[in-house]
């Protein structure tokens, strides 16, 4: 949904539902959305998503552009596969895009600007109240949470160095995993209306 001739202009209440078992493959801009542009996508899980692409691949959104606005998404399981670009989350974050009160566990391998997140985050796009924990392989820019930053920023976000495979990220703090799992290590997290977890047990999850 959404292609650079067409990108997805419009909004998505996910309602608090969970999409589960996709599979894709293709070339560039692969995920639930291909390229989105000024577009809201909120309130969704997608579980067990296999995504597989060239450039721009992420379970959500392949390329995010012009003020796309993500927000309490989770992506848990399943595969994000690509050479360039690739996240967990979104493949490729531009132009003053922002992803907030969003996770992924999900594994991700790349070659080229693979982050556990988002691949690559550009040109003032935000990441705000983000985490991952899933396994990142990748060879060049590669991130526990982003892969590569130009001009970005990354703010209360976090990474498990420990199941990422990861000790560097382009943005967000590395924590072990018992770390992760304590709602003191999220600065300013809103553990009221938004975020539950279980100290000591789970990573944070949204309600």
């Amino acid at each position: 949904m959404g292609t650079e001739i067409t990108p997805f202009t419009g909004s998505l209440d996910g309602a608090g539902f969970v999409i589960s078992n996709v599979t894709m493959n293709g070339q560039q801009n692969m995920g639930l959305f291909g390229v989105t542009q000024g577009a809201k996508l909120f309130n969704l899980t997608l579980k067990n998503f296999h995504i597989g692409g060239d450039a721009q691949v992420g379970a959500l959104v392949g390329y995010a552009n012009a003020q796309s606005d993500i927000s309490q998404i989770a992506v848990i399981d399943g595969y994000i596969n690509g050479y360039a670009n690739v996240g967990g989350l979104v493949g490729s974050l531009n132009h003053a895009s922002s992803i907030t009160n969003s996770y992924s566990i999900a594994p991700v391998q790349g070659t080229l600007n693979v982050g556990g997140l988002v691949g690559e985050a550009n040109q003032e796009s935000i990441l705000q109240n983000t985490y991952a924990a899933g396994r990142v392989l990748g060879d060049i820019h590669v991130g526990g949470l982003l892969g590569k930053n130009t001009f970005s920023i990354v703010s209360q976000s976090y990474f498990d160095w420990q199941t990422t495979g990861q000790n560097n990220s382009a943005g967000g703090e590395h924590k072990n995993t018992a770390e992760m799992m304590q709602a003191t290590t999220y600065a300013n997290w809103d553990f009221t209306t938004i975020w539950d977890i279980t100290n000591g047990s789970t990573y944070p999850r949204l309600r």
